[in-house]
């Protein structure tokens, strides 16, 4: 049987499964700072795709204006690393119109429920998750990729936070056996008090623990992925990150400010 497995980059995690690696799929959340067709040069994106080939599942978030950015990144992989990615790009959300993107080899992963916005009724969310479900062999998932609001400060965006066991009930209200698992850019770190009822009631647990950090310049564990506590597909503590700035730039803090403002 399929486990999962996810690991994480400064913008980018994924927590690696157990075992051997014919049994793993590795999961990826990046926040790729405002992608848009018009902002990314072929040789950007082409070292964007280097990155994301080392995944089976990635989710994106900050995608801007539209969808040809990630069709323009799929090309290149499948291009240059003979690799199928299939995309589900969502619609526009919040007040800067920003969409997230999923991408999955085809080879290993298929789609099983096109990918929707939370629902939102209670307007909790500036830009709401953005949910889609897939299947592995005799894995199957929920995914919502989540990108919480930066705000003035921490009280403006802590309840958003708050809401986030919210989410884990509603998908879970609609009876499916799959497992729920959120990724993205949270702005809080995992020890935050806003996350106290997804932890009281020991309904999911977290991929990366202080010292961690996942931001360019190692300032913030903000970026993280939350599954179900008693799932049997993860293992516990898992989770890694690869720190792409200093693995792929390794002359230091001038490339790294560059990746901040343009990756």
């Amino acid at each position: 049987m399929k486990k999962l497995a996810f690991l994480i980059l400064p913008f980018l995690f994924a927590l690696p499964s157990p075992n051997l690696s014919a049994e793993e799929i590795k999961l990826a959340s990046w926040n790729i700072r405002n992608i848009s067709d018009a902002s990314r040069s072929d040789a950007e994106l082409g070292i964007i795709s280097l990155v994301l080939f080392r995944y089976d599942f990635i989710a994106i978030q900050e995608v801007r204006t539209d969808d040809k950015a990630i069709k323009r990144i799929q090309k290149i992989l499948k291009d240059d690393f003979q690799v199928d990615y299939e995309i589900d790009v969502s619609g526009p959300v919040g007040d800067k119109g920003e969409r997230y993107a999923f991408l999955w080899r085809k080879d290993r992963i298929s789609q099983t429920k096109a990918g929707s916005f939370y629902s939102d009724t209670n307007d909790q969310f500036v830009r709401e998750p953005y949910c889609g479900s897939f299947q592995a062999s005799s894995f199957d998932w929920t995914l919502c990729a989540v990108h919480i609001k930066f705000g003035a400060n921490q009280a403006d965006r802590r309840p958003e936070i708050e809401a986030m066991d919210d989410v884990y009930r509603a998908i879970k209200a609609q009876g499916q056996e799959r497992d729920i698992i959120t990724c993205g850019d949270f702005n809080f770190p995992p020890t935050d008090h806003g996350w106290d009822e997804l932890k009281s009631e020991d309904l999911m647990s977290f991929a990366m623990s202080s010292p961690a950090r996942t931001t360019i310049g190692d300032k913030s564990l903000y970026d993280n992925c939350w599954w179900p506590t008693f799932t049997s597909e993860v293992i516990l503590g898992s989770g890694e990150v690869y720190e792409f700035d200093e693995l792929m730039y390794p002359e230091g803090a001038v490339c790294r400010a560059w990746l901040s403002t343009h990756l």
